[in-house]
């Protein structure tokens, strides 16, 4: 994901959370790489992806509940998306 790589980075993501699912650690930083990955272009700022990256920090919180890093990205993507009554 620093590199930049973000199909394999979300590949292998998807790798660790079939390995364990209740690893909320795994969910996260699939959300954080879709947060990156969705501010590549600052003139093009990708909504889907930031959807996905919601998703992610949402489960990371369904497994965890005291998760406090997934809490944190998710009011910031609920910000950065203006729904500001979630975040």
């Amino acid at each position: 994901m620093n590199l930049g790589e973000f199909q394999k980075a979300h590949a292998d993501f998807d790798k660790a959370n079939r390995l364990d699912l209740m690893q909320p650690k795994f969910w996260h930083a699939k959300g954080l790489a879709y947060e990156a990955e969705s501010m590549l272009d600052p003139k093009n700022i990708r909504q889907d992806l930031q959807e996905k990256a919601l998703e992610m920090f949402q489960k990371a919180i369904e497994v965890a509940d005291n998760f406090m890093g997934s809490r944190f990205h998710l009011g910031l993507m609920f910000h950065r998306l203006t729904r500001f009554d979630k975040a």
